[in-house]
């Protein structure tokens, strides 16, 4: 979950049964981040790495802003996810 959004591993929305979504939307973020808008801060909680690997895959964020070890996180898992 990014911003209210429930999202699969591949960055895909995933909708859960129920939900009232308030704000925007899958499409109106993908807009948003394609038009360079879409900023992500994250870091210091490693139980959110899988949460911005799926925003990053699914072209939901323009501009990442991190600390140094969530980065480091990041790239980490997203090798292990390649090989």
């Amino acid at each position: 979950e990014i911003g209210g959004l429930c999202l699969a591993a591949d960055g895909a929305e995933s909708l859960p049964e129920a939900v009232i979504r308030v704000g925007l939307g899958y499409r109106q973020l993908r807009r948003l981040a394609a038009d360079g808008g879409a900023v992500l801060l994250a870091g210091a909680q490693p139980r959110r790495v899988e949460a911005v690997l799926a925003a990053l895959r699914g072209g939901l964020v323009a501009v990442l802003v991190s600390d140094p070890g969530f980065a480091w996180a990041l790239l980490r898992r997203q090798a292990e996810s390649a090989a």
